[in-house]
C-alpha cells in the first residue's frame, strides 16, 4: 500500500470517526435530525479538505530542516488560519441550513473556535508523529542497506585476495612436479582447472551448500596428494544432514590450505587431515584436524584470527551469519591441531 493511499484512508477514517462522535454527542440545537446530520457531514467534508491543504503546507515546511521553534510557530499559524477558515465555512453552512444553529455559533464564537482548533491540534500531532515514525523507519532501512553494501564490498575484497593467493600456491605445487613426474603434473593441471572452474562459478554468491565446497576441497587435496604422495593422508566424516547447509565460498579450502602449509608441510613424514561436519545444539559445526603443533605464542596469535587466512575467514563468517558464528583453533592430544567452525543454523 502506497503512502498516499495510507494517508487518504487515515483521513477518511478519522473524519468518519469524528462524524460518528459528533452525531452521538449532538446537543439537539438544530431543529431536525436530518439537518443536524447534514451539517455534521458538511463540516467533516470541509474539515477533510482544509486538513488536506494543511498537510500540503506542512510537507513544504517540515522537510526543509527548519528549527523546532520555527516549526512550532509555523504550525500555530497554520492551525489558527485553518481554524478561522473552517469556522467561517461552518457558520455559512449553518446560516443556509438552520438559523437556530447559526445563532448558537454566532453567540458562542469563542467556544466553537476553541473546539475547531482542538480538532486541528490533534490532527497536527497525529500527522507529525506518523511522519517521525515513517522517517525513523526509513533511516533504519537505509542504514541497514548501507551496512549490507559495506559487508558485500568487504566480502568481495576477501574473495579477490583469496583466489590469487590460492592460484599462486597451486602453481608452485605443479611446478615442483613438472620435472619429476610429467604425468602427475598433467593430472595436477586438470585438478587445478576443476578448482578454478568451480571457484569462478561460486564467485557470484555469498554462500553455497557444504557439498559444493567439499567438491572444491577434494579437488584441492587431490592436487596436494600428487605433490605429497603418501605423506598426506585425508579422511572425511560428513553427516548427511549438513550437506545442504550454507558456508562462505572457498572458506573450507582456505583453511585446509593453511593446515597443509603450516602443519603437515613442516613434517618430513607428513601427516593427516580429517574434515568433519555435524550439527550440535542448532549449530553447524565443521572441524579440521591436522598433524602439527601450535607454539604457545603462535597458538594465541592464530586463535585471535591474525594472518590473512584465519582473519578473513572469521570476518566472512560474522558478516554472513552474525556474531554467533565463530572460528577457533587449538592444540589437541596426539600432536594434532584442531580448527573448529560454528555456524548458527537459521530456520
Amino acid at each position: 500500500m502506497s503512502r498516499n493511499v495510507q494517508y487518504w484512508l487515515c483521513q477518511i477514517f478519522g473524519w468518519l470517526a469524528y462524524l460518528v462522535i459528533a452525531s452521538i454527542t449532538s446537543n439537539e440545537i438544530v431543529s431536525t435530525k436530518f439537518k443536524d446530520t447534514l451539517i455534521n457531514i458538511l463540516f467533516c467534508i470541509s474539515g477533510l479538505l482544509i486538513s488536506h491543504l494543511l498537510r500540503n503546507y506542512y510537507r513544504t515546511k517540515y522537510f526543509n530542516n527548519i528549527s523546532l521553534e520555527k516549526l512550532v510557530l509555523q504550525s500555530c499559524i497554520a492551525i489558527s488560519a485553518s481554524t478561522v477558515v473552517l469556522f467561517i465555512i461552518f457558520a455559512f453552512e449553518s446560516w443556509i441550513i438552520d438559523s437556530a444553529l447559526y445563532n448558537f455559533v454566532n453567540t458562542h464564537k469563542i467556544s466553537v473556535l476553541i473546539g475547531i482548533a482542538f480538532v486541528f491540534i490533534i490532527w497536527t500531532l497525529i500527522y507529525f508523529i506518523s511522519k517521525f515514525v515513517s522517517n525513523n523507519r526509513r533511516m533504519v532501512i537505509q542504514g541497514l542497506q548501507m551496512e549490507s553494501n559495506v559487508k558485500s564490498l568487504e566480502i568481495k575484497n576477501i574473495k579477490n585476495h583469496l583466489q590469487p593467493h590460492f592460484i599462486f600456491n597451486a602453481l608452485n605445487s605443479i611446478r615442483a612436479l613438472v620435472d619429476e613426474n610429467p604425468a602427475h603434473a598433467r593430472e595436477a593441471i586438470t585438478q587445478l582447472s576443476n578448482i578454478l572452474r568451480s571457484s569462478i562459478q561460486v564467485d557470484k554468491v555469498e554462500s553455497l551448500p557444504l557439498k559444493r565446497e567439499l567438491e572444491i576441497v577434494k579437488d584441492y587435496l587431490s592436487l596436494e596428494r600428487i605433490r605429497y604422495e603418501e605423506r598426506l593422508q585425508v579422511s572425511y566424516d560428513i553427516k548427511e544432514n549438513t550437506l545442504e547447509l550454507p558456508i562462505p565460498p572457498l572458506l573450507l579450502q582456505t583453511l585446509v590450505e593453511n593446515a597443509i602449509k603450516h602443519g603437515i608441510a613442516a613434517f618430513v613424514q607428513g601427516g593427516v587431515i580429517k574434515i568433519s561436519s555435524f550439527i550440535n545444539n542448532n549449530f553447524h559445526v565443521i572441524t579440521i584436524h591436522n598433524t602439527g603443533k601450535l607454539e604457545t605464542k603462535n597458538a594465541q596469535k592464530n586463535t585471535q584470527g591474525e594472518g590473512f587466512g584465519l582473519e578473513s575467514s572469521k570476518e566472512r563468517l560474522q558478516y554472513l551469519f552474525g556474531a554467533d558464528a565463530s572460528l577457533h583453533i587449538q592444540n589437541v592430544p596426539n600432536n594434532m591441531v584442531e580448527l573448529t567452525i560454528k555456524i548458527p543454523i537459521k530456520k
